[in-house]
């Protein structure tokens, strides 16, 4: 709907014009109206209207300099001139002024209907061109933002090019980034719900940087992430941040989730932008140490003790030996002696996460001699090294490695006859038993072993049960059994399963052989 103005002196050709035409038909409205230019041109400047139709000759101000001060003003505002003078220096006038159409009283309903209904087309191809360019100069903005936030040197040319389209009062103004990250916590978010929590935040920033005091620009770097360019007329943080405040409350009203920011210190020139950003986002790299749904502020963690402690080589040496015995109890203290000490840090996500994944990857190295048996122990196909990289608390990454150190303490307490130093044995019985722990799970005769290992079966036996005094069938069933115990006793797999993962495909096969080594049948054994 485009708003209408009406000035004429004469009381009864505005009350004419505003009741006999039904203007909303027409898509338009009628905004206000006056008696004279100057009380016009003063209710235009509150009004902003589309369209002002006006006569020429009223006492005071007449319509052709009010033309020309409101052209000056909103050179976009269409003009209809109605008036009973037709004087060519008149119409010289609207010409040089612009003017959409001069139309001489009196004129008929429909002439004027006509005239309006060409504006309305005109109105409406200029808004459509206009909202086109708008969103043009919204997209080549938020383009040029994100390259400055990422360039480190940028280009006077595209510094020049940004401030082209910045206000000019933000110019004069110091400016901080703030970083906003949707937070997922430890799990995560489906496509659907990011776009959705995309959108709300999007809802959102559109509203408050319309009503926000502060020049405020916004890019939009991921689905789940968005800069913030805030010019601020204030050097009180607590007022700098009041609009992050609201952002952030609003959105967790609307979304049920929350938002953390980042907050760079403020700069006055452009061609630190790509410094504010780095501040910001080391700022919002904190939010596992700080908290979820929190606004953190560069300056305010720069205080903050930064250094991280790290698992030494001989840290982790000890802690694989402990696991090696068996004792939980060791290996469980210098690991949470480890997480006790980040408690009164700010500490580096990043360095946790190496000297957890340095733990992690030696554990397994250690104790596991294929993926095979890795997965039976954890129950499913697991990868530390990438696994540890997706949490994002330090209270996450202490339960994993709890759950973690916990099942492999369960293995090695079940493998403890197992792990021992096979250092005395000789490389034809070392081979051989490196050929069970790879294949356990199969059908295995000494004679494929034999044959693998290129001598005869009664070589091989005889040498077998000379150094590691058992058969090579009973050393083979103890460690199926003990596999077993392992997954028994962790709870995840129905005794069929374990039957068949070691290597038994009859049930009763493996019932007996496992009530001969325990004393206990698979269903009583905890």
């Amino acid at each position: 709907m485009f708003q209408l103005f009406i000035v004429d002196d004469e009381p009864l050709v505005r009350e004419g014009l505003r009741v006999s035409i039904s203007w909303e038909e027409f898509g338009f409205a009628v905004a206000g109206e006056a008696d004279n230019g100057a009380e016009a041109l003063r209710k235009i400047e509150e009004l902003h209207p589309d369209v002002l139709i006006t006569d020429i000759r009223m006492g005071g101000m007449d319509g052709l300099e009010l033309i020309r001060h409101v052209k000056k003003k909103n050179p976009g505002i269409q003009i209809i001139i109605l008036t009973a003078y037709n004087e060519f220096s008149y119409a010289k006038a609207a010409i040089d002024n612009d003017v959409f159409a001069y139309i001489s009283k009196p004129a008929m309903n429909e002439e004027i209907i006509s005239v309006f209904c060409r504006l309305r087309t005109r109105l409406e191809q200029e808004r459509k061109l206009q909202g086109r360019l708008h969103s043009w100069q919204n997209y080549r903005m938020d383009e040029l933002l994100c390259q400055l936030l990422h360039d480190p040197k940028p280009s006077d040319g595209d510094i020049a090019a940004f401030r082209g389209y910045l206000e000019k009062s933000a110019v004069k103004n110091d400016y901080y980034i703030a970083l906003i990250e949707i937070d997922e916590g430890d799990g995560a978010f489906g496509a659907d719900e990011r776009k959705r929590y995309s959108k709300i935040l999007n809802e959102r920033l559109n509203y408050y940087l319309s009503v926000d005091e502060n020049c405020t620009y916004k890019a939009n770097l991921s689905v789940t992430e968005t800069a913030l360019l805030i010019f601020t007329r204030s050097r009180d943080y607590r007022q700098q941040v009041m609009l992050l405040q609201e952002i952030s409350s609003g959105f967790r009203e609307r979304a049920g989730t929350t938002l953390t920011m980042g907050v760079s210190a403020t700069f006055r020139s452009l061609t630190a932008i790509h410094r504010a950003y780095l501040q910001a986002k080391e700022a919002l790299e904190k939010k596992a140490q700080v908290g979820y749904g929190k606004i953190i502020d560069y300056m305010t963690i720069r205080t903050l003790c930064a250094e991280t402690p790290v698992l030494s080589e001989q840290d982790i040496g000890g802690i694989l030996e402990g696991l090696s015995a068996g004792e939980m109890q060791g290996a469980a203290e210098a690991v949470g002696g480890y997480f006790h000490s980040l408690e009164s840090r700010n500490a580096d996500m990043a360095v946790v996460k190496n000297s957890m994944t340095a733990l992690a990857t030696a554990a397994v190295r250690e104790m596991f001699e294929s993926a095979y048996t890795m997965q039976l122990v954890f129950g499913k196909p697991i990868r530390p090294a990438s696994d540890i990289q997706t949490l994002g608390t330090v209270e996450a990454l202490k339960a994993y490695m709890q759950d973690f150190l916990d099942r492999i303490v369960l293995y090695a307490g079940c493998m403890q006859p197992f792990l021992g130093d096979r250092e005395g044995y000789s490389m034809t019985v070392n081979k051989a038993v490196a050929y069970i722990k790879a294949h356990y799970a199969r059908e295995i005769r000494i004679s494929h072993v034999a044959g693998e290992l290129h001598i005869s079966e009664s070589r091989l036996m005889h040498s077998f049960k000379q150094e590691t005094g058992k058969t090579f069938n009973n050393w083979l069933t103890e460690y199926r059994i003990c596999i077993a115990k392992t997954m028994i006793k962790s709870g995840h797999y129905k005794l069929y399963e374990v039957s068949e993962a070691v290597g038994y495909k009859n049930p009763i096969t493996f019932r007996k052989a496992f009530y001969k080594m325990t004393g206990s049948a698979p269903s009583q054994y905890q």
